[in-house]
């Protein structure tokens, strides 16, 4: 059997283990290694690189964080058929940092992507998709419900918008930076009046979606998510908060 030539790694630069990983990735990504296969042994791997173990081991653990393999016993570290939306999910707080000024500019994203959304929903929504969101909305409205448990009904309301939507690149994008968006909930919702003020919003869009209109879901999204982001902006300024991009400008 011909043996795959060495690759040459810069072992000056890059860590080892993330140019191994990067290899590995392109590897599987061309179809070389396609899904259910089996990866080569540490071993194998490590004499085909040029590099010793460790660093092979490193870039598998790496991997298989994001979800692109996983380590099966009996069997072998297994290339699964990764979720986007699930790897992005892992890699989007590294590349958005928690901070008032990054959850100010994800609600202009989520303006934009949200308010098309809640359009598309309008126009593809079922009676099961109704259903569904009206029972975040009730969730959300019960009286004996903790924070954790309501904020998660609020994602899970604008996640299902989303899905019902149908648009596969705004679902990616979305899970892109769920982190980001958990500690945006956590901030905006902070008082008992945001709170209701989103619940009513969350119906009357739930409303507009069931009755297949395109336009008010759009619009009622829009305002919903601009009212948040503007309150947000004043709560914050109250506590003292400034803005470092105003100086770029």
């Amino acid at each position: 059997m011909q043996t795959k030539a060495q690759v040459h790694l810069d072992r000056d630069s890059t860590p080892l283990f993330r140019q191994t990983a990067e290899i590995l990735r392109e590897r599987i990504l061309s179809g070389e290694y396609p899904p259910e296969s089996i990866l080569p042994s540490e071993r194998e791997l490590s004499e085909s690189l040029g590099v010793s173990r460790v660093p092979v081991r490193e870039a598998i653990k790496a991997l298989e964080y994001v979800g692109i393999v996983k380590q099966e016993r009996g069997r072998g570290v297994v290339v699964q058929r990764a979720d986007p939306g699930a790897v992005f999910s892992k890699i989007g707080p590294f590349l958005a940092p928690l901070s008032v000024e990054s959850i100010l500019d994800l609600f202009d994203l989520r303006i934009l992507i949200e308010s098309y959304s809640a359009g598309l929903a309008a126009r593809r929504a079922t009676e099961a998709d109704v259903r569904e969101l009206r029972g975040y909305v009730e969730a959300s409205n019960a009286a004996d419900i903790d924070v954790d448990a309501r904020e998660s009904a609020w994602a899970q309301f604008h996640r299902k918008v989303i899905a019902i939507g149908g648009n596969r690149m705004i679902q990616i994008v979305n899970s892109f930076f769920a982190e980001v968006q958990r500690y945006s909930f956590h901030l905006t919702l902070s008082t008992e009046a945001r709170r209701r003020e989103s619940i009513a919003f969350h119906g009357r869009i739930c409303e507009a979606i069931a009755a297949h209109d395109e336009e008010r879901a759009a619009s009622l999204m829009r305002e919903h998510l601009e009212g948040a982001k503007a309150e947000l902006v004043r709560e914050q300024k109250a506590r003292g908060w400034k803005d470092s991009r105003e100086s770029l400008k």
